[in-house]
């Protein structure tokens, strides 16, 4: 009995090293184009153009499931009408990803907070969530592991605006909400694996 529970024990031992030692430490920059993007509010809309930058860093299980945090901060552009306005913007949210080993991978995020600041009449800031959804592949086959390409679906809906024209932030009647599919290079790199 004695040596049942010692074998069981170095077997569990050996089980849990194998986890650890398998899984790491997830950290991927990227870099989003806006292929298609506009914007809506009420009966309004028109286009959008954004160029992104941002972060992942979270864990990458041994079997490429990925947990963690994601962070986007980018500038642009948002038509209305004749008009062409700068614009500035900011997520953060939590993200749950899987890479497979042949290079195929996933990813959700969901944006707990999201910002959108506009240069224009009264220099709106909007702030509400969102959400991306992306697709991609890794180059991990043609041993270039540190790159990938991607292909997001991103909605935004922002529920309250921060004006010159008002103290404070005011809750919108119509949500003001962006969608856009960007195409994302990004670099994944795992420590500890």
């Amino acid at each position: 009995m004695k040596s049942l529970i010692i074998k069981a024990t170095i077997v569990a031992f050996i089980s849990t090293f194998t986890f650890y030692a398998n899984a790491g430490f997830h950290l991927e920059p990227n870099i989003d184009y806006t292929l298609s993007g506009e914007w809506e509010q009420g009966n309004a809309d028109d286009d959008l153009s954004m160029l992104l930058i941002g972060v992942k860093l979270g864990y990458q299980a041994p079997m490429g499931l990925q947990v963690g945090g994601d962070i986007q901060i980018g500038a642009g552009s948002i038509d209305a009408g004749n008009s062409d306005f700068d614009s500035a913007q900011v997520d953060f949210g939590a993200y749950l990803g899987y890479q497979s080993p042949i290079g195929i991978r996933a990813s959700f995020s969901y944006y707990l907070g999201s910002a959108l600041a506009i240069d224009g009449a009264g220099d709106p800031t909007y702030t509400g969530n969102g959400f991306r959804l992306g697709v991609g592949y890794s180059f991990k086959r043609q041993n270039l592991s540190w790159l990938a390409v991607n292909l997001n679906y991103s909605i935004r809906s922002y529920d309250e605006i921060d004006d010159n024209f008002t103290i404070g932030s005011q809750s919108l009647i119509n949500d003001f909400e962006t969608e856009s599919i960007m195409l994302s290079v990004s670099f994944p790199f795992n420590f500890g694996r």
